[in-house]
């Protein structure tokens, strides 16, 4: 891929994700920052052709659109129907007393179900010590480490 071939201090992305153990941490930063903007700029231009090609699917009526790719292979694209989830214009808060308002019980729709409260509330909870503590740090766990690229000031 050409978009690879982006040079950081002289080396190219596929030379430094090849062998980052011959680089200095400066040369591998660098490279973090450049492969994260590239990133945002795939998602934006992917998003962009994506919401094109399916409103000229659907103006023509079409579930496939036959291609050749930029290896020269023959491809097909399928437009497929979008999840169906909960309508967003009912609140959560709301969904209970608009089902009853329907005439039904919400139990006929639904399930009440635990939901653990979140760490911000937790961690005050693991204050009280004991055997809370230790439920509450089996509960949650920390997730992986990232990194953040910022720009000095």
């Amino acid at each position: 891929m050409k978009e690879l071939e982006t040079k950081v201090q002289g080396l190219t992305l596929v030379d430094i994700a090849s062998n980052p153990n011959a680089v200095d941490e400066e040369v591998l930063g660098a490279s973090l920052e450049v492969i994260q903007s590239m990133s945002k700029q795939l998602r934006e231009f992917k998003g962009n052709i994506e919401a094109n090609l399916i409103n000229r699917m659907k103006q023509s009526n079409a579930t496939k659109l036959m291609f050749i790719d930029a290896m020269g292979n023959e491809r097909t694209a399928t437009l497929k129907a979008g999840k169906v989830s909960q309508n967003k214009a009912i609140k959560k808060d709301e969904l209970e007393g608009f089902i009853k308002k329907s005439g039904f019980d919400p139990s006929q729709l639904g399930s009440y179900e635990f939901v653990l409260m979140p760490w911000k509330e937790a961690k005050e909870k693991r204050k009280l010590g004991d055997e809370i503590q230790v439920l509450i740090d089996e509960l949650f766990k920390e997730g992986n480490p990232t990194i953040s690229i910022s720009t000095v000031k």
